[in-house]
């Protein structure tokens, strides 16, 4: 008797230990499924923190100061849409550390609201800050940088791209245009304005900036009188000049500097292996001297059959003229021709030793101490060109430049940042093992512990 009842009292104890542990583990797992629920958290382990926003798009969101709000429209039972934004909410919430309101909004139930947002359907969504409010095209990063940027900006900036002298255009998609720097322009919150003076001869009041791309004839007097003025009135300028684009000396002798003769080369053969550039005329720019306008390039940029600029200093003279791209000390101004493949430096011929300056940032107080007016002349405008924007940081570079010059220094460079990992790649024999571990390896291990702990019970 006493064997039977201590072998009932260990069998009662196992059972209740085992009720135990299985009442433990399951409130161990809805405590954390209702925590996951409540509590989200994330560790990113990919390479270069992909799935966390860059360190220019957190600038971003931390230059907003004050509340910030995501609206989206969506009725009550879109609850895949709302549960979409309020986990993108918390994401804002916590890359910018600091709150961030989100409103649901029925276009339906109040059109009034809906339409002041400029959001008429369902399933739209916007970022309110300070009074403004800009759309928010997707729940990603890239549209979420596009849509700060604007934000950021406190409004549109008009660049004004004269036209009509054989300049590169913004609206041409050839290799030769200026296309994507334009639609890049416009995704970061720049209007893009195509202007002729002989069709419009007067520049809108709200140019922020003007932009000389190398313009091949020359101005008329008309025309180069409201360039003068602009510019006397205190206009920030944009002035690429490519070698034989028309020279412009009113303007140049305004500004203080010159274009020298000739095409900026560098022949060394070791470079040009290196960067995979065959001709001599395609020079990079790789040390930037100290400016606010090239703080962040970090990557060299290249400049096709770019010129030489020198900058003049006058008795009296106002302006702040600072180089921003210069060559390295090898390179020279070719003043011969380039057809026959190879280059020299060569003295006699007028060739100009570098380094050499390409490109040059001039500042000085408005008349009235009306603000600080912003010009930049540049020796290439090849750099910005369908053919070229995509090379190494030239796009980096042309987008500072308009950041610059309309004095949204705190928006230089907010490129994204690419991702080293985005594809995961097997061999054969890395898939044949993925394959047997999860059909054969996973399933055999379970088997074994099953069969462990049932003959440990038998034995019990």
């Amino acid at each position: 008797m006493n064997d039977c009842g201590g072998t009932r009292w260990q069998r009662l104890r196992r059972l209740l230990a085992e009720t135990v542990l299985m009442v433990g583990l399951f409130a161990s797992v809805g405590t954390l499924g209702w925590l996951s629920a409540e509590h989200g958290y994330e560790w990113d382990w990919t390479a270069g923190a992909r799935n966390r926003f860059s360190e220019p798009t957190r600038r971003l969101l931390k230059l907003l100061d004050g509340p910030l709000e995501l609206v989206v429209t969506a009725r009550a039972d879109q609850q895949a849409l709302r549960k979409a934004a309020r986990d993108w909410r918390r994401r804002l919430e916590r890359e910018r550390g600091a709150s961030v309101t989100l409103r649901f909004l029925d276009p339906d139930q109040d059109p009034e609201a809906a339409r002041a947002l400029g959001m008429n359907r369902l399933g739209q969504a916007a970022l309110v800050h300070a009074g403004q409010a800009r759309r928010l095209t997707a729940f990603s990063e890239p549209a979420t940088a596009r849509t700060l940027e604007h934000l950021a900006r406190g409004g549109e900036r008009w660049m004004v791209f004269l036209q009509g002298h054989g300049e590169r255009s913004p609206t041409d998609t050839g290799e030769q245009g200026l296309s994507q720097w334009a639609e890049a322009l416009r995704q970061g919150g720049f209007t893009v304005y195509p202007l002729n003076l002989a069709r419009t001869p007067v520049l809108p009041d709200n140019t922020d900036v003007l932009v000389l791309a190398s313009p091949r004839r020359q101005l008329q007097a008309g025309e180069l009188l409201i360039l003068q003025g602009y510019v006397a009135r205190g206009g920030s300028l944009l002035w690429m000049q490519d070698p034989g684009s028309a020279p412009l000396e009113s303007l140049a002798g305004l500004l203080g500097v010159e274009r020298l003769p000739g095409v900026v080369v560098d022949a060394n053969a070791e470079l040009r292996r290196v960067l995979g550039v065959r001709n001599a005329a395609v020079v990079p720019v790789v040390d930037y001297p100290k400016h606010p306008l090239t703080r962040e390039l970090d990557a060299l940029t290249l400049f096709p059959l770019a010129a030489a600029l020198r900058a003049r200093t006058t008795e009296g003279d106002a302006w702040e003229r600072v180089p921003i791209l210069e060559t390295l000390p090898r390179a020279w101004s070719e003043t011969g021709s380039l057809e026959a493949g190879t280059v020299q430096f060569n003295t006699a011929d007028g060739d100009i030793a570098g380094p050499l300056v390409i490109g040059v940032a001039l500042s000085r107080q408005r008349l009235g101490g009306a603000g600080v007016q912003r010009v930049v002349v540049l020796g290439d405008s090849d750099f910005a060109t369908n053919a070229y924007l995509g090379a190494a940081a030239n796009l980096d570079l042309a987008m500072a430049l308009a950041n610059w010059l309309t004095h949204d220094d705190a928006l230089i460079d907010v490129a994204p940042r690419p991702a080293p990992d985005v594809k995961l790649g097997f061999s054969e024999r890395e898939i044949l093992f993925v394959s047997l571990w999860v059909l054969v390896g996973l399933p055999g291990i379970l088997l074994l512990a099953g069969t462990w702990t049932a003959w440990r019970r038998r034995r019990a």
